[in-house]
């Protein structure tokens, strides 16, 4: 830094005693005389030095950000094809298979007890429309309980925990399987199977999810959610609830 010249005044002649320089601020400099006799100081606002300063930090956030956006980019780029393979995984994950193989088996006991000629067609579209349903459910639970889930070692490697899916990726995907599972109980079996169907997915993602942590009755409403599933499948045999 170029040192600032000073003219200290003394009864109208130069002051020659030699001089030294110190930072208060970034904003001044100030001189001060360490042996005169009379303490004098002279402080001017060093304005180039203001101006180096932010001149200096632009450059550098610059040049940071145009690495961070390299980085992102093939981050990015990594990030799209690890997703592309493992896809199916994180949809299963979504969907907590495990309880939807079992929301199926009670489906499909459900419907083997019924006492009326076996529909192999039926029995298919009823598999896959419960299925269908309990993947959405199960996702749109996640969804909702993300913060929760992070503090527990049994939930902390969840996709959306883990931020390997967005929250919008995983919503539509349960919009997806939602609707194609009320399509396929629609089609496959009768009204009341498909009415029984959606009803459980609003009443585990919408009801029990959110009584959670606040009510005791959330367990009444998940004995519902659990007993659904085999009554889908009598009606689904059936056509009704006789």
């Amino acid at each position: 830094m170029q040192l600032i010249h000073n003219i200290c005044l003394r009864s109208r002649t130069l002051c020659r005693i030699p001089w030294k320089c110190f930072s208060t601020t970034t904003e001044f400099k100030v001189c001060q005389l360490p042996k005169a006799t009379a303490q004098l100081s002279c402080i001017k606002y060093s304005e180039d030095v203001r101006a180096r300063n932010l001149n200096n930090k632009a450059c550098d956030e610059k040049h940071l950000a145009g690495l961070n956006s390299a980085t992102n980019l093939q981050f990015n780029q990594k990030n799209k094809e690890h997703n592309v393979l493992k896809t199916p995984l994180l949809y299963a994950s979504l969907s907590k298979w495990y309880l939807t193989w079992f929301v199926v088996m009670t489906t499909d006991a459900g419907f083997c007890l019924a006492p009326v000629t076996f529909d192999h067609s039926t029995f298919f579209f009823v598999t896959i429309g419960t299925a269908l349903c309990s993947c959405a459910a199960n996702t749109l639970n996640q969804i909702a309980e993300v913060p929760y889930d992070a503090q527990m070692d049994r939930t902390k490697g969840r996709p959306l925990v883990k931020a390997v899916i967005s929250p919008m990726h995983a919503f539509l995907f349960s919009v997806f399987s939602g609707t194609t599972g009320a399509l396929c109980l629609y089609y496959g079996t009768n009204t009341v199977t498909t009415i029984l169907g959606v009803s459980n997915i609003l009443l585990y993602a919408g009801i029990y999810t959110s009584l959670k942590r606040k009510h005791w009755s959330n367990t009444w409403v998940g004995a519902v959610v659990g007993a659904i599933p085999p009554v889908m499948g009598w009606t689904a045999a059936t056509g009704s609830l006789d």
